[in-house]
């Protein structure tokens, strides 16, 4: 299961899974979140799996506020090519990147 989450200021956390069943493949996978009131969202192969209303602040921006993971565990294997942007990235440029 892939996991897409963010925690706010008071440590709770948001979630949206995604399950799986293969190995050893490559995997696209896309968070988007833009601010207090906004939308999270989590894409996988281009596809976006699901959506969540976050409404209040991050716990801390620069440090620990967003993870993935499976299984509510590390990830055993390579992330490759890792990006973080100041700015949403519309559902167009997810699909086709």
């Amino acid at each position: 299961m892939w996991i897409w989450g963010i925690i706010d200021a008071g440590g709770g956390q948001q979630n949206i899974t995604f399950s799986h069943n293969s190995t050893n493949d490559w995997t696209h996978l896309v968070g988007t979140y833009n601010g207090p009131g906004s939308v999270q969202r989590f894409y996988v192969n281009g596809s976006q799996i699901g959506s969540n209303v976050f409404g209040v602040s991050l716990r801390n921006v620069d440090t620990d506020s967003f993870y993935i993971s499976v299984h509510s565990s590390p990830i055993s294997g390579v992330i490759d090519e890792v990006r973080i942007y100041n700015t949403v990235l519309p559902a167009e440029w997810v699909c086709t990147e």
